[in-house]
């Protein structure tokens, strides 16, 4: 079978100590990737592109033991760039010199030089490389075909990455809430063409095994009992203070691609109560060049379900479950491309209390010329931003109280049924009732 793709490849090349040194540490972490400082290649022309995933080859001494892809992270100083390489796939050693003797006469004079030195592979010289490579050794034929369907998912998938965004967005936002940097935590994790959910990335790159997530999904108490795939489970500690720790679970029903909207079940442990946020996709106006949300059938149902498992009233006269609004249920409509950052890393957004969504949604400013209904930055009137969707979430001021947590397990199954990933996060603070007072 002949190559399928004449662009150029490129050829990494990395010392026996140093590539045995990185396979060590994918193999402690359970992942197929790494982020590595390479030489600037062709005199500034990167074949590494922020956009577009590369396939590389990998090569040791005098053979070559693997493919993956590439893509750069940016230029890490004067002549190195940061790359990250990713769905690394070993196979059995071949020798360079077979490889080349394969090749014509021509191809053979731009890629013995490459293969033996490092750099790109001109497209003529490409083919011929992997082609040979077929040849000598059969388990390459199958890496190179995987590698150039991931590489075109990556081209078309765009839900992928538009799903992988609002999990981040969940994480970093159950991260912030407790108070937790999460910036420093998600720094070598990108969105990505990958059809593992975010928090799958953030851990080990796979999914966990069974017995560890059985046994890691123990923090998450008796009421945590869900119908679906369970991918995996991150604990944080605050690097500032070990007291404050945070446990995050992903799961879902279906595959990555089908997954119709995230839900974020942010747990308080030491306000104890939960608040649901669930994320709604604003759409950019061709005309207008302005965003908004367009109600459709299926928000009525989803409006209905909330409604019919809302939480009784909290009877507790504790000071703990005094809240400003006990409301669990939260929108937040956010720009589909996921772009617009909050100097916390999140993305920027509405959150509106299911109450206020309500009465949005019969107003007439969101109405249109033709009565068509769109809720946007302009028309919405009253939200709750990032910050003080944060800071009262934080001091426990709004979410559930007391008896109402035992709800949770029906609301996560209710999700899921929905077809939508669930990111769940537990926040505890060991040795305090009343953490907000805490410095």
């Amino acid at each position: 079978m002949a190559e399928k793709s004449a662009e150029k490849r490129v050829v990494v090349r990395f010392g026996e100590g140093q590539w045995e040194r990185l396979v060590s540490r994918m193999d402690e972490y359970g992942r197929d990737w790494v982020t590595v400082n390479l030489p600037s290649l062709n005199h500034g022309k990167e074949p590494y592109s922020p956009q577009v995933e590369r396939i590389v080859l990998i090569a040791v001494e005098d053979h070559m033991l693997g493919m993956a892809l590439a893509r750069s992270l940016g230029n890490s100083g004067d002549l190195d760039v940061k790359v990250r390489l990713k769905h690394i796939s070993c196979f059995s050693p071949t020798g360079i010199d077979a490889v080349i003797d394969l090749m014509d006469n021509v191809s053979r004079h731009h890629a013995m030089a490459v293969l033996r030195g490092g750099g790109i592979l001109p497209p003529k010289a490409s083919a011929e490389v992997f082609n040979s490579l077929r040849v000598l050794n059969a388990e390459t034929g199958e890496i190179l075909d995987s590698l150039l369907e991931l590489q075109s998912r990556g081209a078309n998938y765009t839900e992928l990455g538009i799903a992988q965004a609002e999990q981040k967005d969940a994480v970093v936002l159950g991260l912030t809430i407790a108070g937790i940097d999460a910036a420093p935590l998600l720094s070598d994790v990108e969105l990505s063409a990958s059809d593992l959910p975010f928090l799958s990335q953030v851990t080990n790159g796979t999914a966990s095994e069974a017995a560890i997530i059985r046994h890691d999904a123990g923090v998450f108490e008796d009421w945590l009992e869900i119908d679906g795939q369970i991918y995996d489970v991150a604990h944080f500690v605050d690097r500032k203070d070990a007291r404050r720790k945070v446990s995050i679970i992903y799961a879902d029903k279906e595959e990555l691609e089908r997954v119709t909207g995230t839900d974020l079940i942010y747990y308080r442990a030491h306000y104890p109560g939960y608040v649901l946020v669930q994320y709604k996709r604003m759409r950019k106006n061709t005309t207008t060049s302005k965003w908004s949300y367009r109600p459709d059938e299926q928000l009525g149902i989803e409006l209905t379900r909330m409604k019919n498992i809302m939480p009784a009233e909290v009877t507790s006269q504790e000071v703990a479950d005094w809240r400003l609004n006990s409301e669990p249920f939260y929108i937040k409509l956010c720009e589909d491309d996921m772009k617009r950052k909050t100097q916390s890393g999140l993305a920027k957004g509405m959150y509106f209390p299911l109450s206020l969504f309500e009465r949005v949604l019969v107003s007439k400013e969101i109405l249109g010329p033709k009565g068509g209904k769109n809720i946007g930055w302009e028309t919405a009137g009253r939200w709750l931003s990032n910050t003080r969707f944060i800071d009262f979430l934080k001091d426990g001021f709004i979410g559930s109280a007391a008896s109402a947590t035992d709800e949770i397990s029906k609301i996560i199954n209710n999700a899921l049924e929905r077809d939508r990933g669930v990111v769940v996060v537990r926040d505890e603070f060991e040795g305090s009732t009343n953490p907000g007072l805490t410095t």
